[in-house]
């Protein structure tokens, strides 16, 4: 009977159906999606995970575009010329209201460390004034003001407000326009031939409206020479451009004020006996 119960124990393991125990774990360990032959993905954290196949890209929205930055403005002429005309007396009454106050600490033996804050405001103006010139230069220019200076010393019609593009504001450093302007004049002397005058005529249309350009300009170049250039050349642009930096030229005032004698000099020219220069020069300088 021992021999009896030995074969059917040995039997009953025999005929233990495949698949059970550890030879279970002995199967593919692939997600039915997946039929290739990507080994399984061991996650540090979780395991040992079972690859898939990618599904479908995923779609975002295209980023729109950012849309240009607004660069029109409106330009208050009236309101503009009497914030340049004050911003210049602040200038220069500034450094000696700082002088003054310095010497009456000083007399009374108190500390002039604080006055020191003067400086900060003169400063600031100096940063400010070019950019308030420009826009008023050019806010005059393309609305016809003529010889309308930055001092409201005398009452006008009120100018309807400028709107234009804030980009076609000069931001050179000042330095830099009294250099071209300077260069600018100087080529009037010289200029002769076709291709230079194209050049010069591309200087004065993108700094015509600079007020320190313009400054510069008519401090080298006499109207004199300006009249007879533009007589020589026979170019109705030139003819244009030089008389509208002339007109920038004419409304400076400070440090920006044309030579001593410049409209005299005009006046002169325009009742000239040779009438093709008094021509050109009521067209660059209309009386």
């Amino acid at each position: 009977m021992g021999s009896e119960m030995c074969i059917r124990e040995s039997t009953d393991t025999d005929d233990a159906p495949a698949g059970t125990g550890d030879e279970a774990t002995d199967g593919p360990l692939y997600a039915e999606s997946d039929d290739g032959d990507d080994p399984p993905v061991t996650d540090e954290f979780a395991g040992t995970e079972r690859p898939t196949k990618p599904g479908p890209p995923q779609t975002e929205d295209p980023e729109q575009p950012l849309p240009p930055p607004q660069t029109t403005v409106s330009i208050d002429i009236e309101a503009m010329t009497r914030l340049v005309a004050a911003m210049e007396r602040a200038s220069e009454q500034i450094v000696a209201l700082r002088e003054e106050l310095r010497t009456i600490l000083s007399g009374v033996h108190l500390d002039t460390a604080q006055t020191a804050r003067f400086d900060q405001v003169a400063d600031w103006i100096a940063e400010q004034l070019p950019g308030l010139r420009r826009r008023l230069a050019m806010a005059q220019d393309l609305l016809g003001e003529g010889g309308v200076g930055t001092q409201p010393a005398e009452h006008r019609p009120v100018p309807r407000p400028y709107v234009g593009d804030e980009s076609q504001v000069s931001t050179k450093p000042v330095q830099e326009s009294y250099d071209a302007g300077r260069g600018a004049a100087q080529r009037f002397a010289t200029t002769g031939d076709a291709e230079s005058t194209r050049e010069l005529v591309a200087d004065l249309r993108a700094n015509r409206h600079d007020p320190y350009y313009a400054r510069e300009f008519a401090h080298t170049a006499d109207p004199e020479t300006l009249v007879r250039t533009v007589v020589a050349a026979g170019d109705d642009e030139l003819a244009e451009l030089t008389a509208a930096t002339v007109a920038t030229a004419s409304r400076g005032t400070g440090e920006l004020a044309p030579p001593a004698g410049y409209e005299e000099q005009w006046a002169a020219l325009r009742d000239s006996d040779d009438p093709t220069v008094a021509a050109a020069a009521q067209q660059l300088r209309p009386a």
